[in-house]
């Protein structure tokens, strides 16, 4: 292995490591000078394996290696959300959705309808929209905010009902709420009428790479119950999480 390839790889499981990393850092793990530590981080950045947060002065795991373990996870994405929509699916009798990221873009994987007559229908394959639903506020409340534009749109935001967010400022308390509970909510912001809790699931790096809603009519899920349902798709989420970093254990939802 090239001394160059040893100290990217060195680099990356650095960051992986220990996450928020300064270039003092790597010149001290890697034992190189800070204009080696320098080079090194910006052929990685180059390809999108690490970013630079410019105002607290540290390196992170970029987008490329999300993307780059996407394929890897998917299908164990799948496998362990399968029991968790599944209960949910049983426990609220409401629609449960399963969306993915791939390449800055939230896609709908799975979708286990509601038993009810009146539902709200998602179609595997398609795109979500970030901005106007619980899984894209989940996914985004993951994320440090810097990193946003990544997956929302140009300003203004497209419309979907009178409800929706159009811009970051108007979206932000959403995303701040749904960091601080766990789980996002959407409240007739993508379909009138309709009503949505979600939460994200993070990856091996621990960054999102998934989420999960559950998905009713406003007259069925009422104010006081959406706590609860949230709680619960938390939950599942988090130990769903848990077991794509390998961890084994049983949720209590």
């Amino acid at each position: 292995m090239s001394d160059a390839l040893k100290r990217g790889l060195d680099v990356l499981e650095l960051l992986a490591t220990h996450g928020d990393t300064r270039v003092a850092d790597v010149m001290s793990d890697l034992g190189v000078s800070r204009a080696t530590a320098h080079r090194i981080l910006g052929t990685l950045e180059g390809r999108g394996y690490v970013e630079h947060v410019r105002e607290d002065h540290v390196w992170r795991l970029g987008p490329a290696i999300t993307e780059l373990t996407a394929g890897l996870d998917s299908t164990s994405i799948m496998q362990l959300a399968a029991p968790a929509m599944a209960d949910l699916r049983a426990t609220s009798r409401e629609t449960v959705n399963l969306a993915v990221l791939q390449r800055n873009q939230l896609v709908c994987a799975a979708s286990f309808d509601s038993a009810h007559a009146l539902r709200f229908a998602t179609t595997v394959g398609e795109p979500v929209a970030v901005h106007t639903t619980a899984m894209g506020k989940a996914i985004l409340s993951a994320l440090p905010s810097e990193d946003w534009a990544k997956l929302l749109p140009a300003e203004p935001y497209p419309e979907a009902t009178p409800h929706t967010r159009r811009t970051a400022a108007a979206l932000r308390p959403d995303i701040e709420a749904a960091r601080s509970r766990g789980w996002a909510l959407d409240e007739e912001e993508s379909e009138l009428n309709g009503v949505c809790v979600g939460a994200a699931i993070l990856g091996r790096t621990g960054r999102p790479v998934a989420a999960i809603s559950v998905s009713s009519v406003v007259g069925r899920l009422p104010e006081e119950a959406r706590g609860a349902l949230g709680r619960a798709v938390q939950k599942w989420c988090e130990q769903i999480s848990y077991r794509l970093r390998g961890g084994v254990s049983s949720p209590e939802v």
